[in-house]
C-alpha cells in the first residue's frame, strides 16, 4: 500500500496519530493541585472526626448518672462490704471482700514462712 493509499485509508476510517506532545507543565501543575486538595481534605476529615470523638467523650463523661445504675452500684457495694450468715449448719459465712483478701494474704504469707 502506498503512502497516498494509507493516508486515504486513515482519513476514511478516522485513524490518525497525535500531532503534538502533552504539555508537561500543565500536567504537573494539575497533579500538584490535586495532591494539595486531597491533602487539605484529609486533614479536614481527620480534624472533624477528632472533634466529634472528643464531643462524644464529653457527653458521656458529663451525662447525668442513671438512678437505676446508681442504686445497683450501691446495692453491690453494700453486698461486697457486709457480713452475713449463708448457712449456719455448714458454717458458711459471707465476709467483706477487703477482709477476705487480707485473710488470704496473711494465710499465704504464713504458709510461705514455714
Amino acid at each position: 500500500m502506498s503512502r497516498d493509499e494509507q493516508r486515504h485509508h486513515q482519513e476514511l476510517h478516522g485513524v490518525d496519530y497525535e500531532r503534538r506532545d502533552v504539555d508537561v507543565k500543565t500536567t504537573a501543575l494539575v497533579g500538584i493541585i490535586i495532591v494539595v486538595v486531597i491533602g487539605v481534605f484529609l486533614i479536614f476529615v481527620q480534624e472533624y472526626f477528632t472533634s466529634v470523638k472528643e464531643e462524644t467523650h464529653l457527653l458521656v463523661a458529663y451525662a447525668p448518672e442513671n438512678p437505676k445504675l446508681r442504686d445497683l452500684r450501691a446495692s453491690e457495694a453494700q453486698i461486697l462490704s457486709a457480713y452475713k450468715v449463708i448457712d449456719s449448719v455448714k458454717r458458711v459465712y459471707q465476709i467483706p471482700v477487703d477482709r477476705a483478701m487480707e485473710l488470704i494474704v496473711n494465710e499465704a504469707y504464713a504458709s510461705s514462712q514455714k
